[in-house]
């Protein structure tokens, strides 16, 4: 885990490169999905297949946080945590 200072140097280093009135998009640190994603958006502009598989990736992602909700809803949040923080706990 990165200490907050670590993150505050990084920040500062990355607010001098990027001055105002320069595009600039960021994603969290280690989370390399939602990097991917973001240049899919940003490649998608005006190609159609690309778009139609972005919007078919959401609903799927969609259907998944459904799903998560509704085991999370029938088991409760402690059993549903604790599947998570265990490894190879399986909810029934």
């Amino acid at each position: 885990m990165w200490s907050l200072d670590i993150l505050n140097i990084i920040d500062d280093q990355c607010a001098a490169l990027f001055q105002r009135g320069i595009p600039v998009a960021t994603v969290a640190i280690n989370n390399g999905v939602n990097a991917g994603l973001l240049a899919v958006r940003i490649l998608s502009a005006g190609i159609p297949s690309l778009i139609r598989t972005m919007v078919e990736y959401m609903q799927n992602m969609e259907k998944e946080v459904l799903e998560k909700v509704e085991k999370l809803e029938m088991v409760g949040w402690e059993q549903y945590q604790q599947s998570y923080l265990v490894p190879n706990v399986h909810l029934k």
